[in-house]
């Protein structure tokens, strides 16, 4: 028959507890000696339960234990794992920084210089088209002038004929010169209407 650990350890610690007070086997006061005997005895049994309990009960607590520190153990790893990785990127992120706005700064200035190049073109071309349509207006205005000018001049002319022929043609001069007139007008053959 197989004798189970703690049963061993808790004969072992009889065995030890007899040995250590021999007197007490020997001589000394027989009440004393029946005192300390259960004592001893009591203690014995005490740490035989003890260590019993702990063999029955304590390997599958101490083994669920030693499982869950070592799952805390691991997660610790993973999370000093995971915080390392990202203080990795935020100084690879710092480290980049400088660049990144010497970067934005750069397409900055290129998109204003760009969008400078667009507005002075296209005031370029607004410019013109206000030149051209002023030019047509003066052009147009010209004309007017010219038409009104000339118009101004023919009516000066003929008011000046007027007084002119007025002071040098004299009222039976001007009798002859519309009777005279009216005379070839009469001899002009009468043009006949083909309708």
């Amino acid at each position: 028959m197989k004798v189970p650990g703690a049963l061993r350890i808790l004969l072992l610690l009889l065995a030890g507890a007899v040995a250590a007070f021999p007197e007490a086997a020997h001589g000394g006061g027989e009440a004393q000696d029946h005192v300390d005997r259960w004592k001893i005895a009591n203690f014995v049994i005490l740490a035989g339960l003890i260590a019993y309990a702990g063999a029955r009960f304590g390997k599958a607590f101490f083994a669920a234990r030693t499982v869950e520190i070592g799952k805390g153990i691991e997660e610790a790893r993973r999370m000093r794992e995971a915080a390392e990785a990202r203080a990795a990127a935020m100084e690879a992120r710092l480290a980049n920084l400088s660049e990144e706005i010497e970067d934005l700064r750069r397409h900055a200035h290129q998109e204003t210089a760009h969008e400078g190049e667009r507005i002075r073109e296209e005031t370029r071309r607004e410019i013109e088209k206000i030149q051209a349509h002023a030019e047509q207006e003066i052009a147009a205005a010209r004309k007017s002038a010219q038409a009104e000018l000339r118009r101004y001049a023919g009516q000066l002319a003929v008011r000046l004929a007027r007084q002119k022929a007025a002071e040098r043609i004299g009222a039976s001069e001007q009798d002859a010169l519309v009777n005279s007139f009216a005379a070839r007008v009469r001899t002009v053959p009468a043009v006949k209407s083909t309708e």
